[in-house]
């Protein structure tokens, strides 16, 4: 049998550092049987799960390519995706999650954002909220007057 290979790691510091996609590779030798060929290897970093697609995983079954998961390998084109819609739906649940959260901490007036795209005005407000919150929180108050140690 011939096989094309696909290695996908999250982040550009795993791609760099080969964590994850070593391991990766030996499974797929694993995999191979003693007549079987491995064609070509791709690899990815910082990509969208291919398990996510199950558009992706569909038109790959409906092309009669033969989709084998060597982390599972006895599973087939309709586990896989079954699989591929859930882990797509539960990707959408954590974002509706994310932006939720996201969208109650900005109204709890928190600003987002990435540090070095504060405004100084920005940064002494963020100093006077944490300064605030370190004064009128009781876990604060209670070790300032000894009542912590009672």
């Amino acid at each position: 049998m011939r096989y094309i290979a696909y290695d996908r790691v999250s982040t550009q510091k795993q791609g760099r550092s080969g964590l994850g996609l070593d391991d990766q590779r030996r499974m797929v030798q694993r995999f191979l049987r003693d007549d079987d060929e491995r064609v070509v290897e791709f690899t990815e970093t910082a990509a969208r799960r291919l398990s996510r697609n199950a558009s992706f995983v569909m038109v790959l079954r409906n092309s009669e390519v033969d989709f084998r998961a060597c982390d599972l390998p006895d599973a087939n084109t309709l586990t896989m995706g079954i699989m591929a819609s859930f882990a797509r739906h539960e990707a959408e649940q954590i974002s509706k999650r994310t932006r939720a959260a996201l969208a109650q901490t900005k109204a709890r007036g928190f600003i987002l954002g990435k540090p070095e795209n504060f405004t100084h005005s920005h940064r002494t407000q963020g100093v006077v909220v944490i300064q605030e919150n370190a004064r009128v929180h009781p876990a604060n108050r209670q070790a300032g007057d000894g009542r912590a140690l009672e």
